[in-house]
């Protein structure tokens, strides 16, 4: 999303382009900085970069992990796409299943990285880059999250307040940065609401925003809200109607698209409206995440207080 400052500095600095890419600026900040320019980038990406004198193979993966990156490693040939499927259109790569996948799988209700279904196929990890020289490969961290322990007083939690908003506000601003049409969906819940707030400030124009309705499952039906939230920010609101006979015949295609088992419900509901979504705008933002940063869910309570548990006595546990 910086590339534009990314590519003024480097102007600044005597490079020349051959195009308006933010492709062409990763090429000339790596010349710039080598390997370290992942440290620059502001956003989510995954890419390969071949330093031909150097005769080096980098696969990088953003600090999140938002863009996918597998790959397929042995002793004769290092193979990478965005997504599995790709992957395995090199007949070459065994299919036999990882069992230590399965498990997580069953845990988890999906495959965390670096694992996926498939023996030997490897997700590279968010925040990492691999670097494939003289047959071998090896994959290195280059950011991490960095946690802090609570406020101590009023004061602090009011600074942390406003940090947070003015970063919510900058990370939708430069999201909104595009030569495409824009759009949100929009649940009329927190996360999503926030978002759409954010973008109406920042837009001279009205946002499209998109909501999906249950009409014979009312109790999963969030639509009045979504309404709501785009008459209180007079966004372009469409709303799409499906029930459960409908969601129910679309497993088969959310299921080709994943690639390997994932078991969040939601991929039906988020196939609908993305591909509604795509019919009026190019990039659409969403609420996602806002539960996992402020532990929403009972899981990431849990996970805080682990640290404490592990002093009990294990009789006591």
């Amino acid at each position: 999303y910086n590339h534009p400052t990314l590519r003024q500095e480097l102007l600044d600095r005597g490079h020349r382009f051959r195009s308006e890419t933010d492709t062409e600026v990763i090429l000339h900040l790596y010349e710039e900085k080598g390997i370290d320019a992942l440290q620059d980038l502001n956003g989510m990406f995954a890419f390969a970069l071949w330093d031909e004198p150097k005769q080096r193979l980098y696969l990088c993966r953003d600090r999140l992990g938002i863009k996918p990156l597998i790959y397929y490693q042995d002793n004769s040939c290092l193979v990478f796409a965005s997504e599995i499927q790709a992957l395995l259109e090199d007949k070459s790569i065994p299919r036999e299943m990882d069992r230590n996948a399965l498990i997580l799988y069953l845990t988890f209700n999906y495959i965390p990285a670096p694992f996926t279904i498939y023996q030997g196929t490897k997700k590279l990890l968010p925040g990492h880059y691999l670097l494939w020289e003289k047959g071998s490969v090896s994959t290195h961290k280059y950011w991490d999250i960095t946690t802090n322990g609570p406020s101590s007083s009023a004061d602090d939690f009011h600074q942390h307040s406003q940090t947070l908003r003015q970063t919510l506000e900058d990370a939708v601003r430069i999201r909104m940065i595009a030569d495409v049409p824009l759009g949100a969906f929009l649940s009329g819940g927190i996360d999503s609401s926030i978002i759409v707030a954010l973008m109406a400030r920042n837009s001279g124009k009205r946002i499209k925003t998109f909501n999906i309705s249950y009409p014979d499952l009312p109790i999963y039906d969030e639509s009045s809200y979504a309404r709501d939230v785009a008459r209180m920010y007079g966004t372009d609101h469409h709303e799409i109607r499906i029930n459960s006979s409908e969601m129910l015949q679309i497993i088969p295609e959310a299921l080709s698209t994943l690639g390997e088992p994932f078991a969040d419900s939601s991929i039906l509901p988020t196939l609908v409206i993305s591909k509604e979504t795509r019919k009026k705008v190019t990039v659409a933002l969403a609420g996602d995440g806002g539960d996992e940063l402020f532990a929403g869910y009972r899981l990431y309570l849990g996970e805080t207080f682990f640290k404490y548990y592990e002093y009990l006595p294990k009789w006591f546990r």
